[in-house]
């Protein structure tokens, strides 16, 4: 068992001896932040917010903070003055923990959250306007029935995760970013493109943009779409930029445009092509 206190993780754990329990620090140098952000997931072990206003996981021997772009997103949006009125929960049907947590002074509760698959990597953020939510609880209608992730406000309760893959009628875009590559070391590079490969899907577009250094300025985006060839399950993407674009760290964005609600997009692989620059900054 984990257990997490205001200034260390402990590891308690049954030794069915004259000394029924052995604990031990976990060697991790933050406390919780938020009491009620620390949910176990699965068997993959505990996740919370850290009192360096982080997001770890452990597995009860050692931590690990999730991937930087999940971190920037919540630093930027996160009021630090209500931070322990978080709350999580645990989604068993997609292996995602969610965090609810305040985004201004302004409020009273919580209207920011994030989802985080914690065996994809994937996340997503939202901010929502009409309400602010209390707690949040996976929550089953009956043994034979799927479960759903709700949320209470100060009224009433509302359903968060749903089956819906449209906002109302309106198809839902969406997109992912490969994070900052270095490419395997430090040093300057020139990208010339990057390929891509999706599962076919005459429905959707994709645009595909590349940024280098840290700038959140996305360069040279184009369209296409996921038409494809009949009898390929696969399209393959290969986006050339116009010109060599010099830096230390790239990142991709891929944005999906649905003009359906019957699809799901799907991003298979994502290859840079690049070439070390010797040449000065």
């Amino acid at each position: 068992v984990v257990v997490g206190k205001s200034d260390a993780l402990i590891h308690l754990r049954w030794t069915g001896g004259s000394t029924r329990f052995f604990q031990e620090k976990i060697r991790f140098d933050q406390g919780i932040a938020a009491p009620l952000s620390f949910v176990v997931i699965g068997d993959a072990g505990v996740m919370f917010l850290g009192t360096d206003l982080q997001l770890y996981v452990t597995d009860g021997q050692t931590v690990q903070a999730l991937p930087s772009r999940v971190q920037r997103k919540l630093q930027e949006t996160l009021d630090l003055t209500k931070v322990r009125i978080c709350s999580a929960a645990a989604f068993p049907d997609t292996d995602t923990y969610y965090l609810l947590y305040p985004t201004s002074t302004s409020d009273t509760y919580s209207r920011g959250i994030i989802g985080y698959n914690w065996r994809t990597q994937e996340f997503f953020h939202h901010t929502y306007s009409g309400q602010q939510f209390l707690r949040l609880l996976a929550f089953r209608l009956s043994r034979t029935t799927a479960n759903l992730l709700i949320a209470s406000a100060n009224d009433l309760v509302y359903q968060i995760e749903g089956a819906d893959d449209d906002d109302d009628g309106t198809p839902v875009s969406r997109y992912y970013t490969s994070d900052w590559q270095t490419f395997g070391g430090a040093g300057y590079k020139e990208l010339h493109g990057v390929d891509l490969t999706f599962r076919r899907r005459p429905q959707i577009r994709v645009k595909v943009e590349v940024a280098r250094d840290g700038n959140t300025q996305w360069l040279w985006g184009k369209t296409y779409t996921l038409q494809g060839s009949v009898g390929n399950e696969d399209v393959t993407i290969h986006h050339t930029l116009p010109e060599a674009l010099p830096g230390q760290e790239f990142n991709c964005k891929v944005s999906f445009y649905h003009d359906g609600t019957t699809q799901a997009g799907e991003l298979r692989s994502m290859m840079f092509k690049y070439a070390v620059n010797t040449r000065d900054a």
